[in-house]
């Protein structure tokens, strides 16, 4: 080895073990070093091209066809890029297309063209609503637009001589608040014509993708949460955490939850995830505030915040090293205890949030939900239980403090049953789970466990006799129904109608929906899924999905049945595994699972008044046809709304109750057993009660 070869050789092995060895980005370094002189040509650059080809090789996306019509429509975008143009019109996109021989015939394959482009980081675009119509063509150009703001010091005291925009800035730079003022300031005609000319555009883009974000606040009367007229960028954020905001001073008025941690795996979280996951909660929840010095300020800091989830509670959201700590606490007098409601949908939106965002980075990186021991009060790995130990044992101890914690005590606030059925895992409900029908359908109103109750019930529903247009009126129109109530043909109506929009539709357009971000020319579904499988069999692991859907998505000897997908497999779907849908997407999409947990899994009569049936109706129709929309197919949206307006108009009653029920989900299979038990009771013998051996 010569002189020259061992001086490289050190020099590599000096970034390797001493500046890259101990960190844990190390496992993303190739195997091979190439040390290559730029004054000459030198053949080791030709090694180097091979060793790329080699690893893009060796990545799953590698060797999927690729229409060749994609190809030339590519090259035109490309052509546009390379002479500057940042942004075309999506109608200039259609108008290439139809000039070309070999055209994409529909509209659909035009939007999973974009799509594909801008997963591979060509383009930008996305499918919502006010950003459809806009073909973003060069990435970085939202980078350099976020540059000339965060750089702007320099032009703001030497070029604009105004001490409100100075103030602004100063303000900005302080704790990341960022004005409509501030921003007309920098990004002027003169100063910079592309980001001018685009200026709404480039904000909707960066709100898109978590980079800035309207923060909320509440009304003057402290009922309403309002928009502020501003942007809040975290990546700006510089102000120091107060220890005591971390760690609130325990007094007799406030309690708090346990501290739920997000551990990255591999020990690495990079800034920017917590900063847009930041930037996503700001824009959900308002900014909890406090009196300093007598100004209001936000509490919100340089790796942590403060949000004011209602008028008691807080949560409270920090980042240290690789974790994330959120802790929810409340004030009170009386009932000071935090909602183990509020603190479950935090977590949720938390998790869902985070694992988009990781998606649309294109990284590859993985979480796991931790609890901290109560007896410990700092920030660090110490004392961390995992999630999934604690819901295996109704016990555990903490090796760091010798002590035993009830499981229930910290699973309590994060893991509310009620407030999310996702988390159980979709678990298929078998003949001896009864606790999901409605409770008149499990016993009588004196507790014996007969069926009495029940008789009392469904066969008006199933009364043919009965007028199906006839409007009844009931005490039921303006309460809610108690147990021992027999619901009126209308309440029963109500509830089919509500039963078959979430089943039949909404299942419907989360399985075009999932197609839409699954399926392209090259890759089927299956194909898709197979990809997958190590993620899909990791959620087994964690109980998310069981053995029987694991069968529906990988079908021994055949290919998976979209149409065995229920909604609780296709949310777990979407939130753990398709990546590409968006924010807006996923909410929705937890929005009907939680409605269809509502209607089935808590409910307590098969029938729903006419306040709640109007709310949940406007509710769900509102949220089908957005989704029906982001699957950019003309005639499905048109299908959708017309099968909305089919169950509108029609009255459920006998056999169509039955199939409407055959549609439903497996967790009202029992009930669909018990129905048609009560038919035939009616039918033999209709003065005996059911006898039904299922149940």
């Amino acid at each position: 080895m010569d002189s020259r070869e061992a001086v490289c050789q050190s020099y590599f092995q000096q970034i390797r073990y001493e500046y890259i060895g101990t960190k844990p980005t190390i496992i993303h370094l190739a195997d091979e070093d190439f040390a290559i002189d730029n004054t000459v040509i030198d053949k080791k650059l030709d090694d180097l091209k091979k060793k790329i080809v080699q690893l893009a090789s060796e990545q799953p996306y590698w060797g999927e066809a690729i229409p060749v019509r994609w190809l030339t429509l590519e090259e035109h975008l490309m052509s546009l890029k390379a002479a500057g143009v940042k942004v075309i019109p999506y109608s200039l996109l259609e108008e290439m297309n139809q000039k070309e021989s070999v055209k994409i015939e529909s509209k659909e394959e035009l939007n999973l063209f974009l799509k594909f482009q801008h997963d591979v980081g060509n383009i930008l675009y996305f499918g919502t609503e006010d950003l459809k119509d806009h073909i973003t063509l060069d990435p970085q150009w939202l980078i350099y637009s976020l540059r000339t703001i965060i750089t702007a010091e320099n032009f703001i005291l030497q070029k604009i001589k105004s001490p409100a925009i100075i103030q602004k800035w100063r303000e900005f730079k302080k704790t990341g608040k960022l004005t409509q003022e501030l921003i007309d300031a920098i990004w002027t005609k003169e100063n910079n014509p592309d980001c001018h000319d685009n200026k709404d555009l480039i904000l909707r883009l960066m709100e898109q993708l978590n980079i800035i974000a309207r923060p909320q606040c509440f009304s003057e009367d402290g009922d309403q949460v309002k928009v502020e007229n501003c942007f809040l960028a975290p990546c700006m954020l510089n102000q120091k955490t107060p220890i005591e905001v971390i760690y609130p001073v325990p007094h007799s008025q406030m309690e708090s939850s346990s501290v739920i941690c997000y551990v990255f795996m591999g020990k690495y979280l990079p800034s920017p995830i917590f900063h847009r996951l930041l930037a996503a909660c700001v824009a959900y929840w308002p900014i909890a505030t406090k009196m300093n010095k007598g100004t209001l300020e936000n509490l919100i800091f340089c790796g942590c915040c403060v949000f004011q989830l209602d008028h008691y509670h807080k949560l409270t959201i920090h980042f240290r090293d690789y974790i994330i700590f959120l802790r929810v606490t409340r004030k009170g007098i009386t009932d000071k205890t935090p909602s183990s409601k509020l603190c479950t949908e935090a977590r949720e939106f938390v998790s869902v949030t985070l694992t988009k965002i990781i998606g649309c980075l294109g990284q590859s990186l993985k979480f796991e939900q931790f609890i901290q021991c109560p007896e410990y009060k700092g920030d660090s790995v110490n004392s961390l239980i995992p999630v999934s130990l604690l819901k295996e044992n109704q016990e555990v101890c903490c090796t760091c403090h010798d002590n035993v914690i009830e499981s229930d005590k910290l699973l309590r606030f994060w893991f509310d049953d009620k407030a999310s059925q996702g988390d159980k895992g979709g678990e298929t409900m078998t003949q001896n789970e009864v606790s999901d029908i409605p409770s008149e359908c499990q016993k009588s109103p004196e507790g014996k466990g007969s069926d009495t109750a029940t008789a009392n019930i469904v066969p008006v529903l199933l009364d043919s006799s009965a007028p199906a247009t006839k409007d009844v009126s009931t005490p039921a129109e303006t309460s809610d129904l108690t147990p021992d109530t027999a619901p009126a043909v209308k309440d029963t109506d109500r509830f089919m109608h509500i039963a078959c929009l979430l089943v039949n539709v909404g299942s419907r357009v989360l399985r075009r929906l999932l197609l839409y971000h699954t399926v392209m020319p090259g890759c089927t579904l299956d194909q898709y899924l197979a990809n997958n499988r190590i993620d899909i069999d990791d959620l087994r692991k964690r109980k998310i999905l069981n053995k029987s859907q694991i069968d529906i998505l990988f079908p021994p000897g055949g290919s998976t049945n979209l149409a065995d997908y229920d909604i609780t497999l296709l949310s777990a779907l979407f939130t753990n595994v398709v990546l590409t849908v968006s924010l807006q997407e996923l909410n929705m999409i937890q929005f009907l699972r939680d409605k269809r947990n509502v209607i089935f899994a808590h409910a307590k009569s098969v029938a729903v008044n006419l306040n709640v049936y109007q709310t949940f109706w406007n509710d769900i129709c509102r949220t089908l046809e957005v989704l029906s929309k982001q699957c950019n197919d003309p005639d499905f949206e048109n299908e959708i709304l017309k099968e909305i307006q089919g169950i509108k108009v029609s009255t459920v009653q006998g056999t169509s109750f039955l199939d409407a029920l055959q549609a439903c989900p497996r967790r009202i299979e029992t009930l669909e057993r018990l129905v048609q038990a009560l038919i035939s009771s009616q039918t033999q013998e209709p003065n005996k009660q059911c006898e039904n051996n299922d149940l």
